[in-house]
Parts: C-alpha cells; structure tokens; sequence
C-alpha cells in the first residue's frame, strides 16, 4: 500500500514565531512536504480553507506557528494513519491532543505556556469529542471543511469534530507527540 500524500497548512500572524518553531522542524525544513501559510487570514476557519483549496494532499495537517516538530515525526503520522485506516477506513480526523468521549485528555504534547507535558499517553485511537487547535489531521476524502460562519480564532477544533460526527465519520487522538 502506498503511503498518502501529505501537505502542511499553517496560519500566521507572526514571521519571527513561524520562523523559530514549525519552520525549523525537520519535516518542513527538509522541504518533502508542502507548507501553505496562510497570513492575514480574518479567522482561523477561513485560513484553513484556503490552504485546503491550495493543496491537493491526501492528508491534510493543520497546526499552529509555534508547533515543532521533532525528528521522524512525519513517520510517526503515517504510522498512526495506516494504524487507523485498517480499523476504520471511514476515519476523517485524527488530532494531537483532544478531549476523549470519556472526558479525558489524550495526547502528549509539551506546553511551553505552563511548562508541562499535558495529556495521557493514548495507547490506541481514541474517539474524540473536541480537540485543541494546535495541530490536526484531516483526511481529504471526508469531504469535510471548516464553517467560515464560526469567527475568530478559537473553538474551530471542537466544530471540526463534530461535523465529522455528524456524518458518521471518524475523529480520534492518537499518540503524536
């Protein structure tokens, strides 16, 4: 099986963040994938767009300027795809770190804000219920986009998801520190 095609979409408002975070992790760096950034955008919901509408990827990675990412991340995510895609093919989102159908917070991923690893380590996928906006999959053949009638910069995770939901489609958190 071949592995999906994978493409970055980022929004920033802030040259010398993007600079010092996601463009020196080593996936983006090498220049193997595309990276869409997004600037000036009037909300999150409409940047995303644009960069979904910018790429033709397969899979679709979404994630703050300020995300690093280390070392063999990249082959880590298509593990975690190829993991998912063999329970449920139908999967839409897969994110970082998310608030569980049981409530609990999955996902390992350092906060430099309150300097602490948040979330437990989920040992499979976990159905989500919401995920924080700092990084997520999404997998292009869900159909799914973001609703530009949300405004701002916050609570498009959560929206995200429960569209998926609503069709019947997969959202998890998955081990993707």
């Amino acid at each position: 099986m071949t592995a999906p095609s994978i493409a970055f979409v980022c929004a920033s408002n802030n040259a010398r963040i993007l600079g010092d975070n996601l463009m020196r992790s080593p996936a983006i760096a090498s220049g193997d994938y595309p990276l869409e950034v997004i600037e000036n955008a009037t909300s999150a919901t409409q940047a995303y767009n644009i960069g979904l509408d910018r790429t033709e990827a397969e899979i679709v990675v979404f994630l703050h300027h300020d995300v690093y990412l280390p070392l063999g991340w990249d082959a880590l995510l298509q593990q975690r795809i190829a993991q998912i895609a063999a329970t449920d093919p139908d999967w839409a989102l897969l994110g970082a770190f998310g608030i569980a159908l049981d409530t609990g917070a999955y996902g390992r991923v350092w906060s430099s804000s309150i300097d602490f690893i948040a979330g437990m380590v989920p040992l499979s996928p976990m159905p989500a219920q919401s995920f924080d906006e700092l990084l997520f999959v999404l997998r292009r053949g869900s159909g799914l986009r973001f609703d530009e009638g949300l405004a701002g910069w916050h609570m498009y995770g959560t929206d995200i998801v429960c569209q998926a939901r609503a069709k019947g489609l997969g959202a998890y958190t998955v081990a993707l520190p």
